[in-house]
C-alpha cells in the first residue's frame, strides 16, 4: 500500500479537545510515519521527524511596511473551526484594539 504521512501541526487545547497529545495517539495508528512542527512536540509523541512550518518563497515575500497595517492586535484567520470558537478568540480582545 501507499505511505501514509501525518503532518502533525495543530494543537488541540483541553477542555475543548481532549489534548494534543491525546489526539495524536488516538490517530498515530493509522499511519506509517509522523512529522511535527517542533522539536518539543515530537518528544512529547516519543517518535517521528521535525519540519519547523515553512512557505513557498515564490508566493509569500516580504512587504513594504505600510501604516496602515500597523495596530496592536490584528486577527488573520479563518473561521476553521466554526463560529463558536473564532468569537471566543475575537470577543476576548474586542475591547483592545482588535482589528480585522
Amino acid at each position: 500500500g501507499k505511505l501514509k504521512v501525518l503532518y502533525f501541526q495543530n494543537v488541540f487545547p483541553k477542555p475543548y479537545w481532549p489534548g494534543t497529545i491525546e489526539v495524536f495517539n488516538l490517530c498515530k495508528n493509522n499511519y506509517h510515519a509522523y512529522i511535527f512542527p517542533s522539536e518539543k512536540l515530537m518528544q512529547q509523541c516519543n517518535e517521528g521527524l521535525v519540519c519547523p512550518f515553512a512557505v513557498d518563497e515564490d508566493l509569500y515575500k516580504p512587504t513594504e511596511y505600510e501604516k496602515d497595517f500597523a495596530h496592536n492586535i490584528v486577527f488573520v484567520g479563518n473561521n476553521i473551526r466554526g463560529d463558536e470558537i473564532t468569537n471566543r478568540y475575537i470577543y476576548s480582545v474586542k475591547d483592545k484594539g482588535l482589528l480585522i
